[in-house]
């Protein structure tokens, strides 16, 4: 146990990003084409392209890469598996990229009020901080 809390402690920053994808994929997945519902995204609809790049970030298969990448790097800091750490962390980049991509098309582009694009590309500039040694540098 003594060994785990001290991974933790030495990789504080990865342990809350995974903890955050495990959050981030049960919440979606629980809550699955929440994004259709009428209180959030008011009529009309969004169809075509706007529905190609931004209907994934409420389906359960999307919500799935969140968990799976989440116990990646949870395991990876806990078993101080370094490649899994990067490898989930790279992946990582790339979700929360996404996500501030579609997030901005529903509310820069379409209009669709909402910031969660701004709070994702912190995210994104975070996690590129962790790559470039921020999460290292703790001590």
């Amino acid at each position: 146990m003594k060994k785990y809390l001290h991974n933790i402690n030495e990789h504080y920053s990865r342990f809350c990003l995974g903890i955050a994808d495990l959050i981030m994929g049960f919440y979606i997945s629980s809550h699955m084409n929440y994004l259709d519902n009428p209180s959030v995204t008011p009529p009309p609809p969004i169809k075509g392209a706007e529905l190609a790049a931004t209907g994934f970030a409420d389906d359960w298969w999307f919500s799935l890469i969140f968990i799976c990448i989440g116990v990646i790097m949870v395991a990876s800091v806990l078993l101080n598996v370094k490649k899994l750490r990067n490898l989930a962390l790279y992946i990582n980049t790339g979700l929360f990229t996404t996500i501030a991509t579609s997030f901005f098309i529903r509310g820069v582009i379409d209009s669709r009020f909402n910031v969660t694009w701004v709070l994702s590309l912190l995210v994104v500039a975070l996690t590129i901080g962790i790559a470039k040694g921020g999460d290292d540098n703790l001590k």
